[in-house]
């Protein structure tokens, strides 16, 4: 258990526990932002699905994911702190050709990491 406040030590345990559920097929792409931005794009003709997730944040802002440059914003949390998601079996993904994005509503950083597989 992690106590609250341990951001560092909550996110590599939520990560240590998402990558052993996962096969190795599974691309890991890591998010370090300061403004909204890519975090993946998919091969030409492929899209995105979305497998589980893990953000921290460092100021009170939005912070989300979402597929294209003005998508829907998904898993919005709206304070500073730690969200992860395992999402085997929800099939979220992208349109072909669309790139997963990070979304900050203002000035901070956000760090973490996502699992996907391009399909």
């Amino acid at each position: 258990m992690v106590e609250w406040g341990n951001y560092a030590e909550a996110f590599r345990a939520i990560y240590d526990k998402l990558w052993e559920v996962f096969d190795k097929t599974v691309i890991q792409k890591k998010i370090d932002l300061t403004a909204t931005g890519v975090i993946h794009t998919p091969a030409s003709g492929k899209k995105i699905r979305l497998k589980a997730f893990v953000w921290s944040s460092n100021a009170d802002i939005v912070t989300a994911l979402r597929f294209g440059t003005s998508g829907d914003l998904l898993f919005t949390i709206q304070a500073k702190g730690v969200v992860g998601m395992n999402l085997i079996g929800c099939n979220i993904e992208g349109a072909v050709n669309e790139a997963l994005y990070g979304y900050l509503s203002g000035t901070g950083v956000v760090k973490g990491t996502v699992l996907i597989e391009e399909i």
